[in-house]
């Protein structure tokens, strides 16, 4: 069975996950390939999609889609820096040409955001699709997560409903769809906003417990220089400042949380630049995953005030560390945090509702096992088990017979 995964890039959350997902399947005896516009070399078993952009035809294009539209859009974006990202459904590449696409009999796209041309692409794939949905964005219009419609100017609004618009229309040309949601928050925002004739299914992400394990905590202290009698926090994410992700929300209640000198933070990822306390251990970019399980392995917690997501895979990293989640109530979260059990959420998105989800944490925190922790995440979040399901999918689509999961 030949199967192409099809992504934009090669790094960032869905890339992770779908990366994850492509390892998995090949002990299954699937011949499963992974497909990039953008590939920074993260990974070796990579593949490369290659455009034509010599003909006339292909500047004109060019021209045209990335005209002034797209200026204004670029110029927003630059402006207001609470809308993640906005992307058109026209791009300049026809993937269903490429020669891994055409001889597959599966196509599962991923997070294809400025790769695929919806115009082109549904008209000409004609295999069975797979669509994985990492976020919003494949059942909205530019945006990627409702939560930023709210910051769009009247000039973004009508592009959000223009571009859903050429979306939905372009999807009537398929002939069967299968959509994957990571999250059961997910499905149902499909089943409210997506194309009718899709079948979807809900299915967690997948992690190899042998990727991400508990190294013991003086130990992984040890290694990263970190105090051992400290309180230790950490925050993980590709990028802190995106507002999204929340790090706003603990910047202003930093001085709380960093007043103690017995308390140590361990920022992962690209920061604001912004002076913080001297108990703040900015880490940076960090693709190394023995020294990130260093991280979750040496702190009491992962603090995760995003505003909204789906299947976050940094929570699913901490769990399996065996490192409790605080974090607020939102998106997918509540189907992998459980209060008391791998952490703490609240149920109102605000500094204050974050900074009191700590202080209830010091005063439990020696009650959470990780080890239980550990053992709770890796039975219910196991790439085996992701796979196999995947993997029966995949059989069901080509035998023309598709179970709901």
């Amino acid at each position: 069975m030949n199967v192409v995964h099809v992504n934009t890039h090669d790094s960032g959350g869905a890339a992770i996950a779908a990366h994850r997902l492509h390892k998995s399947l090949i002990p299954d005896e699937v011949n499963s390939r992974f497909l990039v516009l953008f590939n920074s070399g993260k990974f070796s078993d990579v593949d490369t999609f290659s455009p034509r952009k010599t003909s006339f035809l292909f500047k004109k294009a060019r021209s045209k889609i990335l005209g002034n539209s797209s200026a204004e859009i670029q110029r927003f974006l630059l402006e207001n820096r609470n809308v993640e990202m906005f992307s058109s459904p026209d791009t300049l590449y026809d993937l269903a040409t490429n020669p891994i696409v055409r001889t597959a009999d599966i196509i599962h796209l991923h997070w294809v955001s400025n790769f695929l041309d919806y115009r082109t692409f549904f008209r000409r794939a004609r295999k069975p699709i797979v669509w994985t949905f990492h976020d919003e964005n494949p059942f909205m219009g530019g945006c990627h997560y409702s939560h930023d419609t709210q910051f769009l100017s009247p000039f973004l609004m009508d592009k959000e409903r223009a571009f859903r618009d050429i979306k939905m229309s372009s999807l009537k040309s398929i002939n069967a769809l299968d959509v994957i949601c990571p999250s059961h928050w997910m499905r149902q925002k499909v089943a409210d906003s997506f194309y009718r004739d899709c079948r979807i299914h809900t299915l967690f992400y997948g992690l190899d417990d042998k990727e991400f394990t508990y190294i013991e905590r003086d130990e992984a202290r040890n290694r990263l220089n970190v105090n051992s009698e400290h309180l230790v926090l950490c925050a993980v994410a590709a990028d802190l400042k995106t507002y999204r992700k929340g790090f706003d929300l603990v910047l202003s209640v930093m001085d709380s949380i960093c007043s103690n000198n017995k308390t140590t933070l361990l920022l992962v990822g690209e920061t604001p630049e912004v002076p913080l306390p001297d108990n703040v251990i900015r880490i940076g970019k960090l693709d190394d995953r023995t020294k990130l399980n260093l991280v979750y392995s040496a702190s009491d917690a992962l603090l995760f005030p995003s505003r909204q997501d789906n299947l976050p895979n940094v929570l699913l990293e901490s769990l399996f560390c065996g490192t409790p989640v605080l974090g607020f109530s939102v998106g997918g979260v509540p189907e992998i945090i459980q209060n008391g059990q791998n952490g703490l959420l609240s149920d109102t998105v605000s500094a204050q509702s974050f900074e009191k989800l700590i202080k209830e944490f010091l005063v439990i925190k020696d009650t959470f096992n990780r080890n239980e922790i550990r053992a709770k995440a890796i039975q219910k979040f196991s790439a085996k088990n992701q796979a196999e399901r995947v993997t029966n999918l995949y059989k069901e689509i080509i035998n023309n017979s598709r179970p709901v999961m």
